[in-house]
C-alpha cells in the first residue's frame, strides 16, 4: 500500500521543479531513512573525532598542510552541520588565494 500526500494547492508554487506533484510513502523509503539516519550520525561522529585529531597536531605540521589552529576550531565551533572538513577546504583555500595575489602583486 503507498500512501501518498499531494501539494495543497493554496501552497503549490509554479516555479518549483516539482510543482503539482506528490510524494509516495513507501516502506522502503521509510527504512531507507531510518538506516540513514544513524549512518549520517556515525560519520558526524568521525568526522569531528578527526578534527579533534588535528587540533592535536603541532602548529608546524598545521602549517604543513595550510591551516591553523584557530581553522580547526572555528571548524569544530560552526554548527551549521556541515562536515567540519569542509570549513578547512574553504579556509586553505583562501589562504592560498591571498598568498598567490600577494606574489602576483610583488611581481
Amino acid at each position: 500500500m503507498t500512501l501518498a500526500f499531494p501539494t495543497p494547492s493554496e501552497y503549490r508554487n509554479p516555479n518549483r521543479a516539482n510543482a503539482g506533484t506528490f510524494e509516495p510513502l513507501t516502506l522502503a523509503h521509510t527504512l531507507h531513512v531510518l538506516t540513514a539516519l544513524p549512518l549520517k550520525l556515525w560519520k558526524h561522529y568521525q568526522d569531528r573525532r578527526a578534527m579533534v585529531e588535528l587540533a592535536r597536531l603541532e602548529d608546524r605540521m598545521l602549517d604543513d598542510i595550510g591551516i591553523t589552529r584557530d581553522d580547526v576550531f572555528s571548524a569544530l565551533s560552526a554548527g551549521d552541520g556541515k562536515d567540519p572538513s569542509w570549513h578547512l577546504r574553504i579556509r586553505a583555500s583562501e589562504r592560498r588565494c591571498a598568498e598567490m595575489e600577494k606574489r602576483r602583486q610583488r611581481a
